[in-house]
């Protein structure tokens, strides 16, 4: 029984600030991967950055964790401002797992993905608009049959140019969405970082004056 692995990649943004919003979307699809019994990690850069002095995280560690293991799937999003760091982070992600399926999604690649695709060559495809129901079926293809032109909501390289598969509806029972892997998410991070009521250190200092 063959196990695919499949890496989540989260960019960094908003250097000025600390990272405060979870990647739900990296969570959820996530889950969608346990749920179908493959195995799974996130590499949430935009939360490990905190790790580096709120900066950029280095190249070597991202390297590293590519070349960790051999992921039959590689997936990357994140909102429009998120485009250039991607852009960076695609070759490095390519030369260091050159066999993954390579997938971009969310808004940043949504809107134009046929542009995305000329201008970031070492995508082999975006998953357009909502992921959830595009990503369970285009993780089954991609372990059964690899014929990715019938799973709705994509846009895929076609020799020299792009093709783009029927459209997707928007999910009608969001209630089948599953919720994130929260154990794979830098939740330690997030809370540190959050609003002062739901934060670790708020949590910390009040027990310290209780005792």
């Amino acid at each position: 029984h063959y196990s695919m692995k499949v890496l989540f990649v989260v960019p960094e943004i908003r250097l000025d600030m600390a990272p405060t919003n979870f990647p739900f979307w990296a969570g959820i699809l996530a889950s969608i991967v346990e749920q179908k019994n493959g195995q799974v990690a996130i590499l949430d850069l935009n939360a490990i950055r905190m790790n580096y002095g709120n900066k950029q995280v280095p190249s070597e560690v991202i390297i590293d964790a590519i070349k960790s293991e051999k992921w039959d799937m590689i997936g990357i999003g994140g909102l429009t401002t998120t485009y250039s760091r991607i852009k960076e982070l695609a070759p490095i992600i390519r030369k260091h797992s050159t066999d993954s399926l390579f997938v971009g999604g969310g808004g940043w690649s949504t809107y134009n993905p046929d542009e995305i695709l000329e201008l970031v060559p070492e995508l082999d495809m975006i998953c357009i608009g909502e992921g959830e129901e595009t990503f369970a079926e285009l993780y089954d293809e991609a372990k059964n049959g690899r014929d990715f032109e019938k799973v709705a909501g994509l846009c895929l390289r076609d020799k020299n140019g792009f093709k783009f598969t029927a459209p997707r509806a928007l999910i009608s029972d969001l209630d089948k969405v599953p919720y994130p892997s929260y154990d794979l998410i830098e939740t330690d991070i997030y809370f540190r970082y959050s609003s002062l009521p739901y934060s670790v250190e708020s949590f910390n200092s009040k027990k310290r004056a209780s005792v």
